[in-house]
């Protein structure tokens, strides 16, 4: 599979994760399903789809890379693939990247990252500093991932390729709510 398409399946992946994790967490009534048939295993499964999430959205509009030994090790994040292919950018896809951009410094995703989900930082935890934090809400994230899916698009038919092999289509929109009636029961 082409670079285009990898990223598009990991952020439709993404996409799908969040519109599940609306469904099953911003309603008063599926948190109550959910909690009455176990408190603790809501809990779990709300922690696990946030840090999910967000580790994911830090994959997708991360920096360039890290150093292994010395060498730097590339991510597939919609920074790479924007600055591989610049010379394709017109008006309205450097629109669609500033906008993603914007979102991204906004939202706050890279130190709530590396200091509480990849490394639980000691410093953090006792010093009794402010907790770290993200800006990450429903709506942010869902419109982050939308706009970098239409620029990548937008990038594939400027670069003459036009086989999406991902079903944009397929965003699991009430998958969550059918799970909750299912448990209902």
């Amino acid at each position: 599979m082409d670079e285009f398409n990898r990223y598009l399946a990991e952020a439709i992946r993404v996409r799908r994760s969040i519109q599940v994790y609306r469904e099953l967490f911003d309603s008063e009534e599926s948190v109550n399903v959910l909690s009455s048939k176990s408190l603790e295993v809501s809990v779990i499964i709300k922690r696990a789809l946030h840090d999910e999430i967000l580790l994911s959205l830090a994959r997708l509009f991360d920096s360039q890379g890290y150093n292994n030994n010395k060498e730097l090790l590339e991510y597939l994040s919609q920074r790479n693939l924007v600055l591989q292919h610049q010379d394709l950018l017109d008006d309205k896809l450097r629109g669609l990247r500033d906008k993603t951009s914007k979102i991204w410094r906004h939202i706050s995703v890279k130190d709530y990252r590396n200091m509480k989900l990849a490394h639980n930082d000691k410093t953090t935890l006792f010093t009794g500093t402010t907790p770290i934090r993200h800006n990450v809400s429903f709506d942010s994230a869902t419109e982050l991932v939308d706009t970098s899916v239409k620029l990548i698009l937008g990038l594939m038919v400027k670069s003459g390729q036009c086989s999406v092999k991902v079903n944009l289509n397929e965003v699991y929109e009430s998958e969550g709510l059918k799970f909750i009636e299912a448990i209902k029961i």
